[in-house]
């Protein structure tokens, strides 16, 4: 059984399900949780062969990822996104389809490789919250695919695009037209 380290975001129900799931699939050495105003790791990682990074914000720098052999991210959008405010900016590009991605990992956010993109349709009735809870329920579920994948080693590319441009930062969606604060 491959050894991991999971990052998750603390406040997320999804989280705890990506707890149980991971352990079910790979020996956890180590499990991270984090605020998603957290901007650093809390603690380095310990060695191991695969790093999932499951909705958790902090930065992950270089060196913490030369620890592992496989560093896989999961974002809750699609590549037309990368960063923050995604499903925002795909509701005020009055976009039909949104989706969730799962990416090799680098010292940048949103620029790895992409392994895999799940796509569904948006229903005209949904605002931010029911695209976003979407996207986190998809999410998960392409967090199961993956740890399968990897615990298998089955071929974990199955998405062959890119990245639309570079991720947008917080500071960036916060000035575009998009951005409503949403309450928490």
């Amino acid at each position: 059984m491959k050894t991991a380290v999971l990052l998750v975001d603390a406040g997320r129900a999804q989280s705890a399900a990506a707890v149980l799931i991971a352990s079910e699939f790979f020996s956890l050495r180590q499990v991270q949780r984090h605020t998603r105003s957290d901007k650093k790791l809390r603690e380095p990682c310990e060695k191991a062969a695969v790093l999932l990074n499951f909705l958790s914000a902090p930065y992950v720098p270089q060196q913490e990822l030369d620890k592992f052999w496989l560093a896989v991210n999961f974002h809750p959008a699609p590549p037309a996104y990368p960063g923050v405010g995604a499903a925002s900016l795909a509701l005020y590009d009055m976009c039909k389809t949104y989706g969730v991605t799962a990416h090799r990992m680098t010292d940048k956010y949103d620029a790895g490789q992409i392994l895999r993109v799940r796509s569904f349709s948006i229903d005209n009735s949904w605002g931010y919250k029911a695209l976003w809870d979407r996207a986190l329920r998809e999410s998960l579920a392409m967090f199961i695919d993956m740890c399968q994948a990897i615990a298998e080693e089955q071929p974990l590319q199955t998405y062959y695009g890119g990245w639309s441009g570079p991720a947008m930062t917080r500071k960036q969606f916060e000035r575009h037209p998009s951005f409503v604060e949403v309450p928490k």
